[in-house]
């Protein structure tokens, strides 16, 4: 019998698991797995918890752009990383921001293998989708890599009735 079978045959509504091999909370609504939910009211609506990982080559100039890494109406508490690939450049170090505010989650960062990044900020919401930007300081970048985690909350509606 599947570990699903026995949820579906004994679960009851509430029970909580973690999946390790994706490092998500999901919780038993009475009928299927909430992913990524740390929340469930009896109408369904839930709060989720996430952190989306993910690999940036650094290419030359100024700035480097991710793609769009922060989902619409995301609660964003920071965001956290390494570097993966030594920062070649002029600059001697790197700011970690969104437009607008390209230190908001770090500034003066290392450019060596290892450097780190811990830019917790107050939580804010993102009303649209969008990326995070890396900024050379004193200089531009010739090349490298990061790998930076985005670490926010997600709020779902409630069931249709």
């Amino acid at each position: 019998m599947t570990p699903e079978a026995v949820f579906h045959a004994i679960g009851t509504a509430g029970w909580q698991t973690h999946v390790l091999d994706t490092g998500e909370a999901a919780i038993w609504d009475g009928a299927d797995w909430r992913a990524e939910a740390v929340t469930l009211t009896p109408s369904g609506a839930a709060m989720s918890l996430k952190s989306y990982e993910f690999d940036l080559p650094i290419t030359a100039g100024s700035s480097v752009a991710t793609p769009v890494v922060i989902p619409a109406r995301a609660i964003i508490f920071g965001v956290t990383g390494r570097v993966t690939d030594t920062i070649t450049a002029t600059a001697t170090a790197w700011d970690l921001g969104v437009a607008g505010d390209t230190g908001r989650f770090g500034t003066g960062l290392g450019v060596s293998l290892n450097s780190w990044v811990s830019g917790p900020a107050a939580p804010i919401v993102y009303w649209s989708p969008s990326a995070l930007e890396i900024t050379a300081q004193g200089g531009v970048f010739a090349g490298g890599a990061l790998r930076l985690i985005v670490h926010y909350a997600e709020l779902s509606l409630p069931d249709p009735v």
